[in-house]
């Protein structure tokens, strides 16, 4: 890729996060849909409604809310992406600034709601899966197969955790102050040194979780 082009290399750069954000999203739109097919929140015969105090969307505000965030995420980080990489290729500082900001924080944006979709709804799975695991006869407690699966999902759940705690963060951080961080020697490797562990952590977390 020409190093001057700024649009190219911006938008490049963006769809490894968008597309990142877009699987964690279509991941979350997943469990929003196994949690009530779960056997521990089913009716009972007293009641005709899921028992569960969580707020679960339907099917249409499922639908709803995922393909809001996927047309945002595209139009705010790729469009604010090519339009400050067009501004940098003429010189204009302050207009590729402000767009950059913008696509920072639309980064931030997208961590964050993966990061309350996580806390809330990630960790809910998990905790009713292991009731759910409760629930089973003695020969099948002790698989340890499905022992193994439920740390797999324990597992994944605390590094995308982790990872969106620091990416939302780093990123709202960076898009307010990225002039000083990027040139100031000291913060640029401090924001590399942070940032390395993560997604090394989360890589390998995620290789375990598909090939094991």
């Amino acid at each position: 890729i020409e190093p001057r082009n700024y649009i190219l290399r911006q938008s490049v750069e963006d769809w490894t996060w968008i597309n990142i954000q877009l699987s964690v999203a279509t991941y979350l739109a997943g469990v929003f849909r196994t949690i009530p097919r779960i056997t521990v929140i089913q009716p009972t015969t007293e009641s005709d409604k899921i028992q569960s105090s969580l707020w679960i969307p339907s099917l249409g505000i499922i639908r709803y809310i995922y393909w809001s965030f996927f047309v945002i995420l595209i139009v705010v980080c790729q469009g604010s992406s090519i339009i400050s990489g067009y501004f940098r290729m003429r010189s204009d500082k302050h207009l590729s600034d402000i767009f950059l900001t913008i696509r920072l924080l639309g980064y931030s944006f997208g961590c964050t709601s993966m990061l309350i979709g996580y806390t809330i709804y990630g960790r809910t799975l998990v905790k009713l899966t292991k009731r759910s695991f409760e629930l089973i006869d003695e020969t099948q407690r002790n698989n340890e197969r499905i022992k193994w699966q439920l740390r797999k999902m324990q597992m994944f759940n605390q590094a995308a955790y982790f990872s969106f705690v620091f990416w939302s963060g780093a990123t709202f951080f960076i898009a307010i102050w990225h002039d000083l961080v990027w040139s100031t020697l000291v913060l640029s490797e401090i924001q590399i040194i942070m940032a390395c562990p993560v997604t090394v952590a989360s890589y390998i977390v995620g290789m375990i979780v598909i090939a094991v």
